[in-house]
């Protein structure tokens, strides 16, 4: 069955099985939609609110700390409600279900279409899609250019060059799907000056958006930190910033990213082409999609990110369509060896009989994967499997903005140390996921969680402070600054979550009594 078959009964029934599965996709990250956010997506969130109010804060110098496209996006999603962060996951879950929808049509070109809904389906139950497709991060928006640049790379080299162009105006993952765009335009060549227009045709467009973005934000922002991607390289090269791991980081993540039906699948899947080809029109069609463009975009990905001594685990959101891929061909794989050894048993089969042991394993190789699926949709579990320091701190960060809200008023002056349990920080950083999910808005100076207790009281005296949040690192310096606050300039206090809230005395009514019997959330309410 072919999807360019002129039966259209069954071209009708493959558009209806990936619209079924794009509805159970939807339905599935849904659930991921007002997540918790981590200390990326805050950030994500507060830049871009900064960068509209033309503020010049910790928080506004992020904006260029990635290519623009994606920040600019965000700036149309209503920035100024209270529902900003949910807006922008639905456009985030908007470009993960374009992915799906190209993906079918990919896989059904290069493979087949019994491939290409299987490889739906993976994407659609996959347990790390599940849980990523609302994050907010442009790398499922790489994906999608990524994904059409792959797509036209074998018949319009230039239109390929220019998705992948865009691809790089989101984000620098791009660079995993660069090489299979060029691969693919340069297999496709009918003479070796045929290649080199085809190349330069998909190289060109990425080149010049690169050549042109990076030195402009240069120019204009002054800060080349993380121009040309130097910055980026330089903390993926640190193994002492919290994030070095094993050079087989991202072969274990996979377990956790597809399940362990996934993982077998992907296996089989990897090594079926060579066993079988499931396609033979890359010989009789050199327009044709080659049946190694997932393993053309995943396997130097994982090569050159299991060589980085830093390793983060959302770097492979921009990988999961190739991924669902290659976990599609193996399915495919395990139906058509169940369809042969049933053949092998029985001669004769005639009707319903004869697809039985098909539609069986279909629906085995289904079914395999949903209690993974459904496992991750406890987000937080999810979390806290995947990146235990994220959700910890902004579990305890969004628990302490709800605490601090119900007590401080808009106008009140606010001093503030960094958490202590936020790691490898610049000193006194402010903390995105507390700022995004405190609902006031007082006047705020903030200082490091390793100030003395005689810095931070000159200060709470100088700027006839209000309110003082802090969280100095556990030890001594935590005895100093409490027994400081408490006994020497006798402030009341209520316990948050390893923070002390004080009420300063610095003329304002409200002293002791504005404390008692408040009620100070967990950190999971």
């Amino acid at each position: 069955m072919s999807l360019t078959s002129p039966d259209n009964a069954r071209r009708a029934a493959f558009l209806a099985a990936i619209l079924t599965i794009s509805i159970l996709f939807a339905a599935l990250r849904q659930y991921g939609i007002g997540h918790l956010l981590v200390w990326d997506e805050a950030m994500q969130l507060l830049t871009v609110r900064s960068f509209l109010a033309g503020n010049e804060d910790y928080f506004s110098g992020w904006f260029w700390r990635h290519p623009p496209l994606f920040s600019l996006l965000m700036t149309l999603t209503g920035p100024e409600t209270s529902d900003f962060a949910e807006r922008t996951q639905h456009v985030a879950m908007a470009f993960a279900l374009a992915n799906l929808v190209i993906l079918s049509l990919m896989a059904a070109r290069s493979h087949g279409v019994l491939p290409a809904i299987f490889a739906s389906i993976c994407l659609a139950l996959m347990p790390g899609a599940v849980f990523f497709d609302t994050w907010i991060k442009a790398d499922a928006a790489v994906a999608t250019f990524g994904l059409l640049g792959i797509l036209t790379a074998p018949t319009r080299p230039f239109i390929c060059g220019a998705c992948i162009a865009i691809a790089f105006l989101f984000k620098e993952t791009a660079l995993f799907y660069f090489p299979a765009c060029i691969a693919i335009a340069w297999s496709r060549s009918s003479s070796p000056w045929n290649a080199v227009r085809r190349v330069a045709a998909a190289a060109g467009p990425a080149v010049l958006a690169v050549a042109c973005w990076y030195p402009l934000a240069w120019l204009t922002q002054g800060n080349f930190t993380y121009i040309f991607g130097l910055g980026h390289l330089k903390f993926a090269l640190a193994s002492d910033g919290g994030w070095s791991a094993p050079w087989h980081y991202y072969l274990s993540e996979l377990l956790l990213i597809l399940g362990l039906p996934g993982v077998v699948l992907l296996a089989i899947g990897t090594i079926a082409p060579f066993i079988r080809r499931v396609s033979d029109r890359d010989k009789a069609d050199s327009t044709a999609l080659p049946t190694y463009w997932p393993l053309a975009i995943v396997v130097p990905a994982l090569v050159f990110l299991s060589l980085l001594p830093a390793k983060v685990p959302w770097i492979l959101i921009s990988l999961l369509p190739p991924l669902a891929m290659i976990e599609g061909l193996g399915a495919a794989a395990c139906i058509r060896a169940a369809r042969s050894i049933v053949g092998l048993v029985v001669r004769r089969r005639t009707g319903l009989l004869a697809e039985f042991p098909a539609f069986a394993a279909a629906f085995a190789v289904s079914a395999s994967l949903v209690p993974a699926a459904i496992a991750a949709l406890d987000y937080e579990a999810f979390l806290m499997r995947l990146a235990p320091g994220q959700w910890l701190g902004a579990m305890l960060s969004r628990a302490n903005a709800r605490a601090v809200s119900a007590l401080v008023a808009d106008d009140d002056r606010f001093l503030i140390t960094s958490f202590h349990y936020w790691k490898g920080l610049t000193p006194a950083a402010p903390c995105p996921v507390f700022t995004y999910y405190m609902t006031r808005r007082p006047l705020v100076l903030i200082e490091d969680n390793d100030a003395p207790f005689e810095r931070l009281a000159a200060k709470a005296a100088a700027y006839q402070i209000d309110w003082a949040l802090l969280s100095p690192e556990p030890g001594p310096r935590e005895y100093e600054v409490y027994d400081g606050f408490s006994r020497k300039l006798g402030c009341p206090y209520i316990p948050l979550h390893r923070a002390f809230l004080f009420r300063v005395k610095s003329g304002k009514a409200g002293g002791a009594d504005s404390l008692s019997g408040h009620h100070v959330p967990e950190p999971d309410e």
